[in-house]
């Protein structure tokens, strides 16, 4: 796979997978790499024009003090102790060019899948994801979950923490980076029993679909998946099939 800016044993000799890097909090890393004397303080990204000025980024020394995503900055303001840095789109894209070109120690084929600029994560705040196939690379680097600790000290070490997930399919493994801390690397044999507490939020679907599957009392991806599929189908077209194989891990990659 080109550039788009914006396993374990079960797999036999060669590993056959994908690597999810998701980076929260993309705006303040790609701020504070280059400045490093506001890194023990309390600091968040701000967006637009004064005085409509919105909090889009922080981090965890302003989330104890209360900061969140879309907060103004006069209500951020408050304690007089955050230190505000307006948003720079210079930063986070040269920010993100260091991070693929360490993605791209690992595997040639890696693409951007989300990043500030087309927030195609939808998580409530500005992330980074990329995508690394990890196919053909087990020799180099190991097993999955030795593929993923590598790649996310590699990213460490050019100061951006991550969370990093290997799964038998993109889908699967980009739910995963999302949604758990630090390194998850699952087989193609436990990737459903892995989907199955997290919340049906977490699918990128529309909104109108989440509200009538929180309506039906479905709240994680494990109760999607139980659901029957002729009657999934029925009510709410063929993007339930999708979303129903989503839950399980068997989504071709996007």
């Amino acid at each position: 796979m080109g550039s788009n800016t914006c396993l374990d044993a079960g797999y036999g000799a060669i590993a056959m997978g994908y690597a999810a890097i998701y980076i929260p909090e993309f705006p303040t890393l790609a701020w504070l790499r280059l400045d490093k004397g506001a890194r023990t303080r309390a600091v968040a990204v701000i967006d637009g024009k004064p005085p409509l000025e919105k909090v889009v980024s922080f981090n965890r020394a302003a989330k104890e003090m209360g900061l969140s995503h879309g907060m103004s900055k006069v209500q951020a303001d408050t304690s007089g102790r955050v230190i505000f840095h307006p948003r720079s789109l210079h930063e986070e894209k040269e920010a993100l060019d260091l991070v693929f070109q360490a993605a791209e120690g690992f595997s040639p084929r890696v693409q951007i899948i989300a990043s500030p600029l087309n927030e195609y994560a939808k998580t409530g705040c500005p992330a980074a994801a990329l995508l690394v196939d990890q196919s053909g690379t087990e020799t180099l680097f190991g097993d999955g979950r030795s593929y993923a600790t590598k790649i996310r000290e590699a990213l460490q070490e050019i100061e951006f923490h991550s969370n990093v997930a290997v799964a038998p399919n993109a889908e699967a493994s980009l739910l995963l980076a999302r949604s758990y801390s630090g390194v998850t690397h699952v087989s193609e044999r436990d990737v459903e029993r892995k989907l199955a507490p997290l919340p049906v939020s977490a699918l990128r679907t529309e909104m109108s679909t989440l509200a009538t599957l929180k309506r039906w009392g479905i709240r994680n991806l494990g109760e999607l998946a139980a659901l029957p599929e002729t009657a999934l189908i029925s009510r709410i077209g063929q993007q339930g099939k999708r979303l129903q194989r989503l839950a399980v891990g068997r989504e071709d990659p996007p």
